[in-house]
């Protein structure tokens, strides 16, 4: 007799509850919102996933909902953002825009990157998984094709299209602003 539903969810949260809310505590370093996102996150696991799936392509699914969850909080800017310059914290709020303010050209960065991903999340959903994992995640290509459920060919030729598609849309607007 298998598992039930929810003694499969019980054993996914406690495999994979600390890597969840180590990825949005990285990207927005704030335990309430981590331990928050970490929670919607697995309530949308237990709503909209087949928990008979493999446990890496869970695994692979969580991580990239909690990153896309912290990205949106971040992108919202409910509350002050904070940008890290040099190991210094420094909140959004207010901040001046002057062309050599460093803080606030992080911030323009920052936004780009996520602008970007959001589009190629648009564009190709099968790429944009394999950018996070890689690129985002910091995940070698042999893990996230693990993880993912892909040989390693796939990850490559994904990971391949989607930079010449990020290249092709967006050079001259990442051009500027590293300059």
């Amino acid at each position: 007799m298998g598992m039930t539903n929810e003694e499969r969810f019980v054993e996914l949260f406690r495999k994979y509850k600390d890597r969840v809310y180590a990825v949005a505590f990285r990207r927005l370093k704030s335990e309430s919102e981590a331990e928050d996102i970490c929670q919607e996150t697995f309530k949308k696991m237990f709503e909209k996933l087949d928990l008979g799936m493999e446990d890496e392509k869970i695994k692979a699914w969580l991580m990239v909902v909690a990153d896309n969850a912290a990205k949106d909080i971040l992108r919202k800017g409910g509350r002050y953002r904070q940008v890290y310059v040099a190991g210094e914290e420094l909140e959004t709020g207010g901040m001046r825009r002057d062309a050599g303010n460093e803080a606030y050209e992080e911030l323009l960065r920052a936004d780009f990157r996520v602008r970007i991903l959001e589009e190629l999340r648009r564009h190709n959903k099968e790429q944009y998984e394999v950018m996070v994992c890689v690129c985002c995640m910091g995940l070698r290509m042999e893990e996230a094709a693990e993880q993912m459920g892909l040989d390693y060919r796939q990850v490559v030729n994904r990971l391949h299209r989607a930079r010449s598609w990020l290249r092709e849309h967006y050079r001259e607007e990442y051009n500027e602003l590293r300059h």
